[in-house]
């Protein structure tokens, strides 16, 4: 590497002739994670050109030669047997201790490998992305072996059925595809063309899918209980009475199993909550079908209890996360921190507009003073932002206090999709205040407009109905205005009549929430009324 050398990649042979019979041999790939396309590309020329059956190991192996290559950033591919030679470094280490023939035949996989990259070099990788109502499909120009250039294939299934999109054989590295029914996934290779018209192994494939999102919001019911045991047809009231003004489907994912992307691909928004620690939940096998949809444009609303554990699996303390791993690349999450002694009592806004968000008493118990145990604390990657902080009611200096402070929401608004994600149960917040957090995430990132909202033409000038509704000794109201600017707020009556100003101040851009004593008010129908410059609601 330090001399500049122009190597394309690593086969290492280490320990390839020891067979224990003369029949059903068996060859040991050890792969690399810089390489996977180097991998699939052994295995099928493994299929071609020899007898050998496959054996991939789980884990890339540190004792070869080949591990200093990867980890100076160079393609590998490791051979290597897969009965281990009894006689290694022995005296009885000899030629008549060892199958030739087996031999051979595994040096065959390196030798077609060395060929077919010559004549027939293989794609990678491709990349697929959503512009407009079609799919780009992208890949790096080969620049040596024999290659005139590249067919772009399509199928809708891995398998088969692959029909080649392009007429005349195409020089440039991207092919638009706009033949495309939405709500489809299709699967997508391309094969490099040499001068005998010849075509490279199919290697790389990836899907996409056109989402139609013409359905609005998709609630998917993953939560199965816990604390206090509340009965699912509660938490799903909750739920919909959350998202009643912008109107939803529900999905319930313990009866019906994994969300199909076709499914999701019809909603503008799906809203993801679980609030059980358990295996049985399914977002962990619906992960594969949750990417596919946020990564073609789609939008998402998730919060859980066990964040690591439900999306990953993860059951330590404490764990970083990279690179194509789905809680990195569409939660932009960088890694999770849990003390298990540590106790939440809510989440304290830190980016401006979002309320905050305080543990309902009647949700928890009082054994554990009415906080929750198990909240992870997620950092963000660059690119995201941290939205809310861990919040307790002990003091940061004893064990119950620990993770005050601490990230526990994540937003990531970005051109290709959105995504806010919760690190603890959206179910356990009191109600008016998981409303106002709603409302805030349907209008201002997500871009849904309230159905009883009365300044219809402008989503972030708004006045939010009032609650609790009706009211006795105090009412909270909640407003959203564009930029900063004087606003007036006052209380009238079925007439017009002002009885009172509540509030006339200047106010900064974003979410604001007032609450009103309305004990001296006598009991009838009201209005509130707000007036600024270029605002105006009822």
């Amino acid at each position: 590497k330090q001399e500049g050398a122009n190597i394309k990649l690593m086969i290492n042979n280490d320990m390839i002739s020891h067979a224990k019979t003369n029949v059903s041999w068996v060859v040991t790939v050890n792969p690399y994670d810089n390489a996977d396309w180097l991998t699939n590309f052994a295995v099928k020329l493994l299929g071609e050109y020899t007898d050998l059956s496959v054996f991939i190991n789980a884990t890339q192996n540190q004792a070869s030669d080949s591990y200093s290559f990867w980890q100076n950033g160079f393609p590998c591919i490791y051979f290597e047997e897969a009965h281990f030679s009894p006689y290694y470094h022995t005296s009885n280490d000899i030629f008549s201790n060892y199958n030739f023939n087996y031999c051979a035949e595994i040096t065959k996989a390196s030798a077609a490998i060395l060929l077919e990259s010559n004549d027939r070099p293989v794609i990678p990788a491709i990349q697929l992305k959503k512009i407009g109502n079609a799919i780009s499909v992208a890949w790096e120009k080969l620049k040596e072996g024999n290659v005139i250039g590249y067919n772009v294939y399509r199928s809708q299934s891995t398998k088969d059925n692959f029909v080649k999109l392009n007429n005349a054989i195409l020089t440039d590295t991207t092919f638009l595809d706009s033949t495309l029914t939405p709500l489809t996934t299709y699967f997508y290779t391309v094969v490099s063309v040499n001068s005998f018209y010849e075509e490279s192994m199919r290697l790389a494939l990836d899907s996409a899918i056109l989402l139609s999102k013409d359905k609005g919001i998709l609630i998917v019911d993953d939560s199965q209980g816990e604390i206090l045991s509340p009965a699912d047809s509660v938490v799903d009231l909750f739920f919909r009475q959350l998202f009643n003004q912008y109107g939803a489907n529900e999905y319930d994912a313990s009866v019906l199993g994994d969300v199909p992307v076709d499914t999701l691909g019809k909603y503008a928004l799906v809203v993801w909550h679980s609030n059980k620690y358990a295996l049985s939940t399914k977002f962990f096998s619906s992960k594969n079908n949750v990417s596919q949809y946020l990564r073609y444009g789609g939008q998402m609303l998730f919060s859980t209890d066990r964040f690591g554990f439900t999306t990953e699996h993860s059951f330590t303390s404490y764990a970083g996360f990279e690179n194509g791993q789905f809680i990195h690349d569409f939660f932009k999450i960088d890694s999770i921190y849990k003390a298990a002694s540590s106790r939440f009592n809510g989440a304290k806004a830190v980016l401006t507009g979002y309320p905050d968000l305080l543990v309902d008493s009647a949700k928890t118990l009082a054994s554990n003073s009415y906080h929750l145990s198990n909240i992870e604390a997620i950092f963000s990657i660059e690119g995201a932002s941290e939205i809310y902080s861990y919040n307790t009611g002990y003091d940061s200096t004893t064990i119950s206090g620990i993770m005050k402070g601490l990230p526990v929401g994540v937003e990531y608004i970005g051109d290709d999709f959105r995504v806010i994600a919760l690190s603890f149960p959206l179910w356990y917040m009191k109600a008016e205040q998981a409303q106002a957090f709603v409302d805030y995430v349907m209008q201002i990132k997500f871009d849904f407009q309230s159905s009883v909202l009365q300044n219809k033409n402008d989503l972030a000038n708004s006045l939010y109905p009032c609650f609790p509704n009706p009211a006795n000794t105090e009412v909270s109201l909640k407003f959203l205005i564009s930029s900063g600017l004087n606003i007036c707020l006052d209380l009238i009556d079925i007439t017009g009549k002002k009885i009172k100003t509540i509030a006339d101040n200047y106010y900064t851009q974003g979410y604001h929430q007032l609450n009103v004593n309305i004990e001296d008010i006598p009991s009838g129908l009201y209005f509130i009324r707000m007036n600024g410059k270029g605002v105006s609601a009822v």
